[in-house]
This record gives C-alpha cells, structure tokens and sequence, in this order.
C-alpha cells in the first residue's frame, strides 16, 4: 500500500504521519509548502507539491497512490474533495478515508459542507471509509487569550453539553483504519468519554491550572460580534453561531464507544488534554 496524506503538517494530518512513520511505513504527503514539510519530517516522507484547490496540481501527486486520507477544510470542502476524488480515481487510487465531522448527522455548522463532501465520495465508486469525530479539545485553545488576559470563558453554548475528543485519538482511529480493511464503507462516529458543558471544561482547566476561572455565557448577538472581531469569514461565523446553538440545545451531545471498539481502549479525558496544554492556560505563558 502506499499512503497519500492531505493536511500533512496540520493539527490531524501531521498525527497520522507521524504513526504511520512509527509503524515503519513511508507515507507521501501532499503538501503547498515544501521547505515545511521538510522541516517537520525531514527525508523520512515523501514530499509531492499539490494544492487541493487546483486539481491539475493532484494528478502528478496522487499518481502511484493507492489510499488517500483526505483532509479538507473551509465553506468549499465539497467542491475540493469532489474534485480531489475525481482525480484519484483517473489516477488509479483505490481508498480514500475523509475526515469529517459528526456534525454531519445533524446537519449544522460545518458538518452541512462535510455531507456535501461525503455524497461526492460516495458517489465515486472508490472504497471509502469516514472518520466522524465530535468537536476537538484542541479547539479549546482558542480560550487560551481570555483565559490567560481575564480568568474568563465566554460561549453562547448556554448549558449545552458535547463530548470534544483528543486530537491523538483522532490520528489513532485514523491510523488503525488506514492500515486494515476492516473500516470500508462504514463511517466512524468518534467522540470524547464524556459530554460536558462549557461550564464544566473551564472548570477543569481551573483545576489543572490551579487558577479560578469563570465561564459566562453571552448571546448569539454577542457571539457574532466575537467571532467578526476575530475576522471569520461570514460563512464560517454562521457555521460556528450553528454549532453553539445546537450545542445549547442538546443535539450534540452524543458519546459513542467506536474509540474503544476500534483501539481496544477507551478515548483521553478532557483532563488529560487540559493538563497536556496547562502551559497555554496559565498567565505569562506566552
């Protein structure tokens, strides 16, 4: 088999490479920054130039793959996936396993972009294999400045509750499907162990750090204003206003045991994650 990584330098992507290396397995990763990818992987990969943007860029980067993880991102994930489907399957790959999102199942925020991805690999005929996680700790990381600045979370989450998983889980699942045919045609709904509130992760990150932190929760108004000054793109601030409000209203609070199933063992606490990136949290950290 010879692997075809997308994302190969971002928060998943670079995780999976990173397995993959350590089961003694030299994966290509496709990649709009050469000298990056280099720094990070060294002569260990094999490094082709390709945006998924620009599918004449794919054709000399997928050609002698056979499985591609597909990693995409942004308001026109389906077109680009759409696109990167076409040209592996002119090219001969066989597999693709798509990241995506839970969020599918309840068509809101981004998970509406995702579904449109997932109907184009469908559709292609190859073997495909969806990876479903819920929201990513690391997403927590963006409280890091109001955390460190003020002692404060603010969402318009309300007492909603979700279960965010590890971003490790997430490359561990990915990387124990990659390497088996165990996974085809299924899609793999991967969460956290538990669901909590905003609330209760702040809390937590309280603990860890030994500092009192306070969550408070705002508007939908106010959360809109927060994520402009941020400088979203318009699309990306109504998919993130249509996550909160499902958050809120209990619709992504589902846990699953698909960690557990496929692994053997259960997913990381968010615990774990929050004393993982305590130096994030805590004030002068940088």
């Amino acid at each position: 088999m010879s692997y075809i990584i997308t994302g190969a330098t971002g928060n998943i992507g670079r995780r999976v490479v990173g397995r993959l290396l350590e089961a003694g397995i030299r994966p290509r990763v496709l990649t709009r920054d050469a000298e990056k990818a280099r720094k990070s992987y060294g002569e260990h990969v094999d490094i082709r130039v390709g945006d998924l943007s620009d599918p004449a860029s794919l054709r000399p980067a997928f050609t002698g793959g056979s499985t591609l993880f597909l990693v995409n991102a942004g308001p026109d994930l389906a077109a680009r996936d759409a696109a990167a489907v076409q040209v592996a399957r002119a090219v001969g790959v066989t597999r693709v396993m798509k990241l995506s999102s839970l969020d599918v199942e309840q068509e809101v925020g981004t998970g509406v972009w995702h579904a449109r991805g997932e109907l184009a690999l469908r559709e292609s005929g190859l073997s495909f294999t969806f990876l479903r996680p819920s929201g990513f700790m690391s997403n927590a990381l963006g409280w890091a400045p109001s955390i460190r600045g003020a002692g404060l979370v603010r969402t318009s989450t309300g007492e909603g509750r979700i279960a965010l998983i590890h971003p490790d889980d997430i490359a561990e699942v990915a990387t124990h499907a990659l390497l088996r045919w165990d996974y085809e045609g299924q899609a793999l709904r991967i969460t956290g162990p538990e669901a909590l509130s905003y609330a209760e992760m702040t809390a937590r990150i309280s603990a860890v750090i030994g500092e009192p932190l306070v969550f408070q929760s705002m508007s939908d108004q106010e959360a809109r204003a927060l994520f402009v000054a941020r400088r979203e793109e318009p699309e990306m601030v109504a998919a993130l206003l249509s996550i909160w409000s499902a958050i809120r209203g209990g619709r992504l609070d589902t846990v699953t045991e698909t960690v557990r199933h496929v692994l053997g063992r259960g997913p990381r606490s968010f615990e774990a994650w929050a004393r993982e990136n305590a130096a994030s949290f805590r004030d002068g950290s940088g």
